[in-house]
């Protein structure tokens, strides 16, 4: 995801930040914004892996299933990803970097980070998906950590507003997810704690499940 810096850009050139239940409002110059964004960000993640491990290959996906959602603009939602591509880059050695901007029939969309990374576990069959927040995890009524969250609560902590925006949206995505593959374990960390969830037994942030074997 690019959204603070899209933040920045959009700020730039006097454009008016708008989100709509946490997913940004996206015209013809807010999408020149957000693809800025996700470009340098993409490279520069790209950089950063490439100067330990030289196997790193950064890319957009093409002519995904995507629904379109016109009230918002150039924002669409990914409903499925055929692996191909990205099984390729694995498989020749490259940690794949995909950028939030998805290429359909000509046209480039929004796509929500999230949603990005849920579709992508899923048509990967990965077992454990770890999603980085800009706070430590999602957080109760009084700002506190919440350790463990099971798939049933979802609906109740977006309805009673304990959760709103783009946190509202990430637990609305790994909910849809959990109802597909309920043995998926998810994680939602900050980038500071990332290294603790990886590579300690204790782990880090909020735990997400359906079913724990």
């Amino acid at each position: 995801g690019a959204g603070k810096l899209a933040d920045e850009l959009m700020v730039k050139k006097n454009l008016k930040i708008e989100k709509i239940n946490g997913l940004r409002k996206t015209g013809a110059k807010e999408l020149d914004c957000v693809e800025k964004a996700v470009n340098k960000i993409n490279k520069s993640l790209v950089s950063e892996l490439n100067s330990e491990t030289k196997v790193s290959s950064g890319f957009l996906i093409e002519n995904t299933a995507l629904e379109h959602m016109p009230e918002l603009g150039f924002v669409a939602k990914i409903k499925s990803i055929t692996p191909e591509k990205i099984i390729s880059v694995i498989n020749k050695g490259f940690v794949p970097v995909i950028g939030s901007i998805v290429s359909c029939k000509g046209r480039n969309y929004n796509i929500n980070a999230d949603n990005l990374a849920v579709e992508t576990a899923k048509c990967l069959g990965v077992k454990k998906l770890v999603l980085i927040s800009d706070v430590q995890g999602v957080l109760d009524a009084n700002g506190k950590l919440i350790g463990m969250i099971n798939h049933n609560q979802i609906n109740e902590l977006i309805a009673s507003k304990t959760v709103s925006g783009g946190m509202a949206v990430k637990l609305s995505e790994i909910s849809g997810v959990l109802d597909e593959i309920p043995s998926l374990h998810v994680q939602i960390v900050s980038p500071a704690s990332l290294m603790q969830e990886l590579f300690s037994y204790k782990g880090s942030g909020t735990f997400i499940y359906k079913k724990l074997k």
